[in-house]
């Protein structure tokens, strides 16, 4: 398992992390990565990004479970991938081949030369005047994303984040020492698809899913990519 934060970071375009304060929530969140919670698929790696830059905000955790066998395909025109350009490769992948005159007005009057990239990266292809998206087989190694958020207290809070963390990630939790008594926490989270891990019951905390998950948004692709790009550049500091 890699772990990658402001300490121990890439030189990747656009990732950067804000810097953990010492205290309860920094000490369950350590106590947390040395459990080794998450079940590793056979073929897979597992980088874990802490307190990542996001448009949303920082999510404390950020697990990706990627598959080697594809990524290991990947050249280095891959690397040069932009957010702007992986917004449009997540576009292609919902919408399908879309005339280039589209695209021209959903992103910029120069986006030739943004698919001019991603086709040079093999994530993209022409056909006729239109662009498509290739196969998530090829272009997708995140097998699945989740993103964990620790709260000592306030677990409302933790709610929030984990729920705006639901657009990027296949699974959204919050870690807390331990279920509040008479509290609806537990209904509350299910309400907002956010699973609830307490350190309490430990023996029980097991990030694993057993179907591979697609990207729900751009931000699934960049930490899709931030996963390869962060082994190729910091693998020494495997964890």
């Amino acid at each position: 398992m890699l772990v990658v934060d402001a300490q121990r970071s890439s030189s990747t375009h656009g990732l950067s992390f804000r810097k953990g304060k010492d205290g309860p929530e920094q000490d369950l969140l350590n106590w947390f990565l040395d459990q080794k919670v998450i079940s590793v698929p056979r073929g897979h790696n597992v980088t874990v990004f802490r307190e990542p830059r996001l448009p949303s905000g920082f999510p404390d955790l950020v697990f990706v479970v990627w598959k080697e066998s594809i990524a290991q395909h990947w050249t280095d025109d891959r690397a040069r991938l932009t957010a702007t350009d992986l917004r449009i490769m997540h576009y292609l992948g919902n919408e399908g081949p879309t005339p280039v005159e589209a695209l021209r007005s959903l992103f910029s009057p120069s986006v030739e030369d943004r698919l001019e990239l991603l086709a040079e990266a093999h994530m993209i292809q022409a056909k006729g005047t239109s662009w498509r998206a290739r196969s998530l087989d090829s272009t997708f190694a995140a097998s699945y994303i989740i993103a964990v958020e620790a709260k000592i207290s306030e677990w409302k809070g933790a709610l929030d984040q984990a729920h705006i963390n639901t657009w990027f990630a296949s699974e959204s939790c919050i870690l807390i020492p331990r279920i509040p008594k008479n509290s609806d926490l537990l209904q509350a989270a299910t309400a907002r698809g956010v699973s609830v891990l307490a350190k309490e019951d430990a023996a029980s905390i097991r990030l694993t899913r057993s179907v591979r998950s697609g990207p729900k948004s751009y931000i699934s692709w960049l930490f899709n990519d931030w996963a390869w790009r962060a082994s190729n550049s910091i693998g020494a500091f495997s964890k």
